[in-house]
C-alpha cells in the first residue's frame, strides 16, 4: 500500500486509503442506472436464508459513512475476491493448509461483516477458530455452507 492510515478514527479515511491504491474497476459492460436502489434489501417473497444472509442497515451505514460510491466499489471488489476466495478455499487441504484457511477465512470474516453478509461472516468465523481442529468432512460442511450463503445473498442482490 502506498498510503499509511493510523488506525483511523474513520472508516472513509481507510477505505479512501485503500481506493488510492486498487486499480481502476474495469467498465462495465452494462452501466447500472443512475436510479439504482442500494443492494441488500430484505425481500418478503425471498427464501429464509437469502433474508438471513444480508443486513441492509450494515451496507446502509457504510454508503452514509464513505459515500454511496465508494461503497458500490467496496462492494464490486468484496463480490469478485470472494468469489475466488471460496474457490481456493475448495482447493485447500484441511490437513496440509490449515494456516493458509485461516487467514483467508479470517479476511473473509472481516470483509463480509463490513458489507453485512451476516451468515458468511459467522461460518468464517468459526472456520477461522476451529481450522485446526476440523475434519476433512467438517471443513467440507463449512464450505458447503459458505458457498450456499453467498449464493443466496448475491441472488438477493441481484433480485434488487
Amino acid at each position: 500500500m502506498n498510503d499509511f492510515v493510523v488506525e483511523p478514527e474513520r472508516k472513509r479515511a481507510m477505505v479512501e486509503a485503500v481506493l488510492r491504491v486498487l486499480p481502476e474497476p474495469a467498465p462495465a459492460t452494462d452501466p447500472l442506472p443512475e436510479d439504482r436502489a442500494l443492494p441488500l434489501a430484505p425481500i418478503p417473497s425471498a427464501p429464509a436464508i437469502a433474508v438471513a444472509a444480508l443486513d441492509r442497515e450494515v451496507f446502509e451505514e457504510l454508503a452514509r459513512e464513505i459515500g454511496e460510491e465508494a461503497a458500490f466499489e467496496v462492494l464490486t471488489v468484496f463480490t469478485e475476491e470472494t468469489a475466488v476466495r471460496l474457490k481456493l478455499l475448495r482447493q485447500l487441504s484441511i490437513e496440509h493448509d490449515s494456516t493458509r484457511i485461516g487467514r483467508e477465512a479470517h479476511s473473509l470474516k472481516s470483509a463480509a461483516g463490513t458489507l453485512g453478509y451476516c451468515e458468511l461472516a459467522i461460518l468464517a468465523l468459526r472456520l477461522e477458530r476451529e481450522t485446526a481442529r476440523l475434519t476433512g468432512l467438517e471443513y467440507q460442511d463449512i464450505l458447503d455452507g459458505m458457498d450456499a450463503t453467498y449464493a443466496a445473498a448475491t441472488a438477493q442482490q441481484l433480485q434488487i
